[in-house]
């Protein structure tokens, strides 16, 4: 239990909440808190909490022309069943609609998500392999940069606050998972688009860090062969081995759902999980 007071505020406005940030040295930015809290029962709690639930500004799907745009404060739960992207990306709706349970998408968002730290996470997988575009409210940072290990993109300077990504819509998308049971967590996320003939893919759980596999877009625009892509990924992004999967097997079943996501992707039709 956390047994320490917390200084608790829930501003209105963006930019009272960078000026609580900014105000107070210990202030903590929390939107659903599914990864702070369970980190602030075990350890020490921060004394001020500065909730981003309210913030417009945070709020919201969007779509103009071929663009949309997502607040940080969106939930999951919001992400799937927002008629804007099942309209738009459908992908990305069933995505969100099977992660976790309903409690989790319904505290979880997707500020939340691109701050974890989870390696096999669904939405950063999403995120790269639509191409998307962080908006903090400094900057602008290719996702891409975002996941890199280590990049600056993903330390925020005092009083930066994510607002929201924005991606271009594609003409397809597909995505696949493999999710353990019973915890139903995701082991491997495969998200792939494509626009014309160009692809975007993203994949999380298979090394240390969600990256943008340009391998794998190269071969699904004809550029190579698939093992030839797979086996250009792992000399730059190693697959990990941990209490859950060997990275052999990690090599496999990736390989597995990337041939999956391109029959989708080539089909042009809908794709929703594949859930072991």
């Amino acid at each position: 239990m956390m047994d320490n007071p917390l200084n608790w505020h829930r501003p209105a406005a963006l930019e009272d909440a960078r000026a609580l940030l900014l105000r107070f040295p210990d202030a903590v930015p929390m939107g659903g808190g599914q990864h702070l809290i369970p980190r602030w029962q075990q350890s020490e709690t921060p004394g001020t909490i500065v909730s981003l639930s309210l913030v417009p500004a945070m709020r919201g799907i969007e779509r103009s022309g071929h663009t949309l745009r997502i607040g940080a404060a969106v939930t999951l739960s919001e992400l799937a069943g927002s008629a804007v992207i099942m309209n738009s990306l459908p992908a990305l709706s069933s995505l969100a609609g099977n992660m976790g349970d309903r409690f989790m998408r319904n505290r979880a968002t997707l500020g939340g998500a691109l701050c974890t730290t989870s390696q096999a996470g669904c939405i950063p997988a999403a995120m790269l392999g639509t191409k998307a575009v962080v908006h903090t409210t400094a900057r602008d940072i290719a996702s891409q940069d975002w996941f890199r290990p280590h990049h600056a993109g993903r330390t925020l300077e005092k009083g930066e606050l994510i607002v929201g990504v924005s991606l271009e819509i594609p003409d397809a998308a597909s995505h696949q998972c493999l999710r353990l049971v019973p915890g139903r967590f995701a082991l491997l996320t495969v998200f792939a688009t494509r626009t014309g003939h160009e692809f975007g893919v993203g994949i999380s759980g298979l090394a240390a860090s969600a990256f943008r596999a340009f391998a794998a877009e190269a071969w699904l625009a004809g550029g190579t062969a698939v093992d030839e892509a797979l086996g250009r990924m792992l000399q730059e992004h190693p697959a990990r081995s941990d209490i859950y999967a060997g990275s052999a097997y990690r090599q496999a079943q990736t390989r597995r759902l990337l041939i999956k996501t391109a029959a989708a992707l080539i089909a042009e039709a809908p794709c929703g999980p594949s859930e072991m």
